[in-house]
């Protein structure tokens, strides 16, 4: 049930006292110095757990490699006030190379000598030389703790936290370097001039990898659900405002498409993973978790809104039900967790970086246009040719050619305007970003301000927006840790509104032209003069007197407590107060006689609201350790509110120049206010084990309530197993040929869905209606729609069975089988009118989707001077509607969208009239009728209309994607990186209703038309085999058929980036740390049949209406000091 407003400002003020608390705590404690000694009595525990106690009780931090040094044996250890030497040689002895460099604690496995000198020993040799330098990542950035070793020697040494190195080696000896999750590299010492700098490439899902999972943190080896990563640097390819869009083609089975115009904040993504299990409206979005606490979608507005891309450290894609079941009941489609950078503790101190990208975008028009003036002057020529002929059938060619011509004169190609091109610019972008990351062993901080300003490729299209966040990380106590993460961002996005300039073109003809003589704006319309496209108004004349402002304000605030009260318990605590202010604005100028509101005396309007989102988690975790045995698990309890008010007030018959709801007619005025409360109450648990490194389990449970639904089914039960066995690990594979990893994975679990269903759905609900007819003109309330009590989740089951592999060392594969299958879907039900009842929900209907999933990491060239590896990822679908409402095999959407529910076939399928060509004949259009026999069955004949509402309606496809894939090459030469990215759909139909809507086949004789597709030719005389109809004749008007339905399947050239590292000695004279600079481009190709604008739409087709996709061409530079 909802907060009580009493608690919730309780809430509030204790949350922001605490964040009080930690901030001036963050300042007390970051003056406090290491203790001088260690007390520390502990039986029978790892090395390694061990080292982190002692980490706990000093300001040092250990480095080392895991595959490399082995912490996992058992020690007992009794220390009385020793010193961290003391303590360094009782618990590491002589087995381990240790070695304490400032606030740091390196440790390296010892390698046998061929001389005498000490195994730590690093004195130089007559024939040694100090051989110096940095060791990076592929992209820049400085690793700390690498290995260097002298091959065939015990010299070695370990980066500090700037990545340098030093240490004595003779000519021609061999360097290597080793680190945890990457690729080791040889250099010999003759290769090397001056300082050395050396780039690991990341070892593709290297086991010890960290995968955040929202509750809880697993390494990638110890996973047994089926799980993707992307990581910060594969997310910051393209520039754009779109997290979402950054992940299209990087997870296998996740579908990511844009609605259009994918500039400044028009951005609205629709992600899919695994095919569609619902069919309600936006209800297969994924759940999302930012920083482990989930972020409740709000109406259409983006989650990630709040959270600059250059901020994410990572994100991790929970896909079947055994890895995100502990979500339960909003885990159906999938999860999406996000984690921000923190800071670090690092020997160079405090890091500054700066990142600086501008560049230039236009509009991709794809293969539509619309005709040009010699295009559109035949078509109307063989329009009134037609037309007369078949007025006078018997007329001579001179009569013909005479009438033509007096209806079509030549003066008509005195111009060729495009419309299209007034009402597009050569826009810019630009972003700005500033980062501070840093701190001790006992506070971390990371902070953050981000600057966005696009100014789009249409000319009403603007958008800016400012992000800052603030992360906080601080060790109170040897048992207490509290963090705190302050974000805020500020948007103001403008456009047309009701002025759509770049729609309305479309329509406009190419003879008539935008300026009089002097400049000032046609009028256009049935008044103009000379004006040839009839009642359409000049596109150009309403510039800058309609508009529309959209600004939002997004803010959340976190407050996470964790204290360990033994060795193997822990509670945590996790809060969050988040919050969404929004303020639209729409305006139409009275004095605007092109405004659809001219005879309405203009129009204004203000909607604000806000959304308040809190959510409390408090939960108990165990981490126990035991011979080989591993058992780790959680218990929580969890609350979440959602606050949602929503108002708009309107006004016509407004004073010219004045903006405001006061200016307008009080007779006119119009408000709407809206109120909503959701409340989610949770238990959940999760239980995991592991045997040797080899066998794991995995099962959770979690019990939701939800004030969606009604006391007969208020809560819901979910639950997943799931198991992994790693073959390569047993003694029989241990020493196989080129096999690196062989894990065999399954899983099966339960999750639910309530996106379908708005608040109080379970209630039957009415409203307020004024003075009308209906009540003798009196006012009254009127059933909005009819409740339902038993309503509950819709419920899915799903199957899955992975394999991880790898071989040579060179190349990772990811196979995943899936089966998903989603019951009792929330569809809303109309009853018989006789029943006196309204619309209401129902749970009835299934759904299945059954797919592969393959992830393959290769590194072609891996110890060479030229580097190369290759990310691919690729998913097959089958989706299926299984089961609809009792009785029903299919639902009919309607005539105007062309689509069905249909059992037996994929959701929303097409459902139309098939466009059987043209009649050589008469050339008019005909459309498929199949034959019945008198028992209603298909006989398999066809026959032939010219009437599509009179063919038979068939299943022509669907615009849900069977395949995706994505690839990313990276390669690298010296401090040269490219990276080239390119995403496919295939196996998908799209309706170009573009097309179907501008291709009039000049029946409208004072509208453009659309030119004909590639290869197309239009019918003109009889005996003629061709593609489109005879000019004049169009029949099917917003009837679309198949013959707008086309292969929507498309390869873009996503991004490529193309960079450069400044040298060391340029970066020294500098006095920075370092220094990258770029050029790319997003979206720079697309291959594709489709011959509309573009063929990626997320929701089953393209029409005229929608802002064109945006290539970019950028530049930058990154700065670290």
């Amino acid at each position: 049930m909802p907060f009580r407003k009493g608690w919730s400002l309780h809430f509030h003020a204790v949350l922001l006292c605490s964040c009080m608390t930690v901030f001036a705590g963050t300042i007390t404690v970051s003056a406090q110095s290491p203790k001088a000694t260690i007390t520390l009595s502990i039986k029978d525990r790892t090395v390694k757990a061990v080292l982190k106690e002692i980490q706990q009780k000093t300001s040092y931090e250990f480095f080392y490699s895991d595959t490399e040094v082995d912490l996992n044996r058992h020690i007992s250890v009794n220390l009385q006030q020793a010193s961290l030497q003391e303590a360094l040689q009782t618990v590491l002895g002589k087995q381990y190379n240790w070695r304490i460099q400032g606030k740091y604690v390196y440790i390296t496995v010892p390698q046998p000598s061929r001389d005498s000198h000490p195994a730590n020993s690093q004195e130089p040799s007559v024939d040694n030389r100090l051989v110096s330098g940095t060791v990076t990542t592929v992209s820049g950035a400085p690793l700390t703790g690498v290995t260097i070793r002298v091959k065939g020697t015990g010299n070695g040494a370990v980066t500090d936290g700037s990545g340098h190195f030093q240490l004595y080696a003779g000519n021609g000896q061999q360097l290597e370097f080793s680190f945890i999750g990457y690729d080791s590299r040889k250099v010999k010492t003759d290769t090397v001039r001056g300082p050395l700098i050396v780039a690991l490439s990341e070892t593709p899902r290297a086991l010890n990898q960290v995968v955040v999972t929202g509750y809880s943190n697993k390494r990638m080896g110890e996973l047994t659900g089926a799980v993707s990563q992307v990581t910060s640097e594969e997310l910051q390819t393209t520039t754009t405002q779109s997290i979402f869009d950054n992940l299209q083609g990087k997870v296998a089975g996740m579908n990511v498409s844009l609605s259009g115009g994918n500039s400044g904040g028009n951005t609205s993504s629709t992600i899919v993973i695994r095919g569609k299990g619902s069919m309600g409206r936006n209800a297969t979005q994924p759940l999302v978790v930012i920083d482990g606490i989930i972020q409740e979608y709000i109406n259409d507005r983006d989650p990630l809104s709040n959270i600059s891309p250059t901020d994410i450290a990572s994100v991790t894609v929970l896909k079947d039900a055994a890895s995100a079941a502990l979500y339960g009941s909003r885990a159906a489609n999938g999860v999406l967790v996000i984690t921000t950078k923190r800071g670090s503790p690092g020997g160079g101190g405090t890091k500054v970086g700066a990142n600086v990208t501008y560049g230039l975008n236009k509009a991709s028009l794809g293969k539509f246009r619309v005709m040009n003036s010699q295009e559109r002057f035949g078509l109307q020529q063989q329009t009134y040719r037609n037309q007369y002929m078949d007025a006078n059938p018997g007329a001579s060619e001179t009569a013909i050619n005479d009438y033509v011509h007096s209806m079509v004169p030549d003066s008509l190609l005195k111009y060729n305007t495009d419309w299209r091109e007034l009402f597009l610019r050569t826009g810019q972008t630009q972003n700005y970003n500033v980062w501070v990351s840093g701190g001790d062993q006992r506070v971390k901080y990371y902070a953050s301000g981000d600057y966005f300003n696009e100014v789009a490729p249409l000319i009403t299209d603007s958008y800016r927006k400012y992000n800052f966040r603030f992360n906080v990380d601080f060790q109170a106590t040897e048992r207490l840790s509290l963090s705190t993460n302050a974000s805020i961002s500020y948007s103001n996005g403008k456009s047309g509104g009701f002025y759509t300039p770049y729609g309305d073109a479309f329509n406009i003809m190419p003879w008539d032209t935008p300026f009089y003589a002097d400049g000032t704006p046609k009028i256009g319309g049935p008044d103009e003069k000379g004006w040839y496209s009839g009642a359409s108004f000049n596109p150009m004349y309403g510039k800058g007197r309609s508009d529309a402002t959209t600004k939002a304000t997004i803010g959340a605030f976190d407050l996470n407590l964790r204290y360990k009260l033994t060795d193997w318990l822990s509670f945590s605590s996790r809060n969050r107060y988040s919050f969404i202010n929004m303020d639209r604005e729409r305006y139409s100028d009275p004095l605007d006689p092109t405004s659809f509101f001219n005879t309405r005396g203009g129009y204004y309007s203000l909607a604000p609201g806000n959304t308040n989102n809190i959510i409390t988690t408090e939960m108990l975790q165990v981490d126990k350790s035991f011979n080989r045995h591993h058992i780790s698990g959680l218990a929580a309890f969890e609350f979440n509110q959602v606050t949602a008010k929503n108002s708009s007030v309107s006004v016509n018959g407004l004073k010219p120049g004045i903006r405001a709801i006061s200016a307008g007619d009080p007779a006119t005025l119009s408000f709407r206010n809206e109120i909503t409360e959701t409340a989610y109450l949770s238990l959940f648990s999760e239980l995991n084990y592991s045997y040797d490194g080899k066998y794991f389990a995995t099962a959770s449970f979690r019990r939701d309530g939800s004030s969606k639904f009604g006391q007969n089914n208020k809560y819901g039960n979910f639950y997943a197993f799931s198991g992994a066995w790693q073959l390569s690990r047993e003694n029989f594979l241990r020493n196989a040929k080129n096999l690196d990893l062989l894990k065999l994975r399954v899983s099966y679990g339960v999750s639910g869905n309530d996106l379908p269903l708005g608040p109080y759905q379970y209630l039957t609900l009415y409203r307020y209606i004024d003075a009308t007819e209906i009540y003798d003109r009196q006012s009254g309330t009127l059933q909005g729609s009819q409740g339902n009590p038993d309503l509950h989740w819709e419920m899915q089951y799903t199957t899955n069975i992975g394999i991880d592999a790898g071989f040579w060392d060179r190349v990772n594969v990811s196979v995943d089988l899936y089966n998903k299958l989603n019951k009792g879907l929330l569809l809303r039900v109309t009853p018989p009118a006789t029943s006196g009842g309204n619309t209401y929900y129902q749970n009835m209907g299934r759904i299945r989707n059954q797919g592969i999933e393959v992830t393959m990491n290769t590194r072609q060239f891996k110890n060479t001077a030229v580097k190369w590896s290759t990310d691919l990822t690729f998913a097959y679908n089958n989706n299926k509607v299984l089961e609809l409402q009792p009785g029903a095999k299919l639902l009919y959407d309607g005539q105007y969208s062309g689509s069905a529910k249909i059992v037996g076939s994929p959701m929303n399928s097409y459902y139309m009239p098939v466009y059987a060509g043209v009649d050589p004949t008469t050339g008019e259009s005909r459309f498929e009728v199949l034959e019945k026999d008198a028992d209603g069955n298909y006989t398999g004949k066809v026959n032939y209309t010219n009437n599509p509402g009179a063919a038979t309606l068939q299943v022509l496809g669907n615009s849900n994607p069977k395949y995706i894939a994505g690839m990313t090459n990276n390669l690298s030469y010296k401090n040269f990186t490219l990276s080239v990215m390119l995403s496919y759909f295939g196996g998908l139909k799209m309706l170009n209703r573009t097309r179907a809507d501008q291709d009039l086949d000049g029946a409208d004789v004072q509208a453009n038309n659309a030119a004909p597709a590639s290869g197309q030719v239009r019918w003109q005389r009889p005996g003629d085999i061709a593609d489109l109809p005879k000019a004049g004749n169009k029949v099917d008007s917003y009837f679309p058929t198949s013959r707008y339905v086309e292969d929507g399947s498309f390869l873009r050239l996503k991004n490529i980036r193309l960079g450069y590292a400044l040298s060391e000695n340029v970066v020294k004279k500098l006095c920075v740390s370092k220094v990258n600079v770029f050029v790319s481009g997003d979206n720079l190709a697309t291959w594709t049949k489709f011959t509309g604008m573009d063929p990626e739409n997320n929701f089953g087709e393209e029409n005229a209406g929608k802002t064109p996709f945006t290539r970019r061409f950028l530049a930058g530079i990154q700065v670290t000091f």
